[in-house]
């Protein structure tokens, strides 16, 4: 995925910000996505309007929240095949976390009329030996919302991943991993932070839903390195972030 690096829009308010960068083993991503893709697959055959390329339909959606050290040892209440549990070195202590995904909907349900506060564009270099993340670039979004909590949503191939969990968990866990569960190839080292005004103006989780699902229906448009890919992704959410 790849594109020259566009500039920001004149006049924003923006800061660098480093992600964490300690991390242990991840477990296997789950098979809950293709399961998904598959469900939808069959649901489009019964309507009579399927879509060969089916999972470019896909969105792949998980809740992130934190767990004990004996959860995550004993995997309590651990869904096997489904959840992924993670150690994260987050601000010099050990937290444990754990992934489990769902239905978009179910994950931002009650969150709709929360605002959000900022955004963050965040880009992991396609290969060690790069000396910047310019023009070779994938990249994906942290958008902070109301009441402490953070929205990871990028384009990856051709599905639409998000995750949604309490903000200081998921800055370090989306810098690693993606809403699949599996790790980063390069763990994300930089991003940009635009405030969004505090007024009645800023866009709300439900705005972004309605984005998502429909006029513009991101998850509906297949995958194309040239001219849809995450980077544009990145560019379009942003254009709505800063006018709803």
């Amino acid at each position: 995925e790849f594109r020259p690096l566009q500039s920001s829009a004149e006049g924003a308010s923006e800061a660098s910000v480093t992600l964490s960068d300690d991390v242990e083993d991840a477990t296997p991503p789950p098979l809950a996505g293709l399961v998904g893709s598959w469900r939808l697959f069959m649901q489009s055959l019964s309507e009579g309007h399927v879509n060969m390329a089916y999972w470019t339909n896909d969105i792949l959606c998980a809740i992130v929240h934190e767990i004990s050290e004996e959860e995550f040892q004993a995997k309590r209440a651990y869904i096997k095949g489904v959840d992924t549990d993670h150690a994260l070195a987050i601000a010099g202590s050990v937290r444990y976390i754990r992934r489990r995904p769902d239905r978009l909907s179910h994950v931002l349900s009650g969150s709709e009329s929360r605002r959000i506060d900022a955004y963050m564009e965040c880009r992991t270099k396609m290969m060690d030996a790069q000396p910047r993340d310019w023009m070779f670039y994938h990249a994906f979004m942290l958008l902070e919302v109301g009441g402490g909590f953070m929205l990871c949503t990028e384009k990856y191939n051709h599905s639409l991943e998000s995750m949604f969990g309490e903000q200081e968990l998921m800055q370090a866990f989306a810098s690693h991993y993606r809403a699949t569960g599996q790790p980063r190839r390069i763990a994300a080292r930089r991003c940009v932070r635009k405030v969004l005004p505090s007024d009645c103006s800023a866009p709300t989780v439900g705005n972004l839903m309605d984005w998502i699902d429909g006029p513009c229906a991101k998850k509906y448009q297949p995958y194309d390195l040239f001219r849809m890919n995450c980077q544009h992704y990145s560019e379009d959410l942003m254009r709505f972030l800063e006018a709803p």
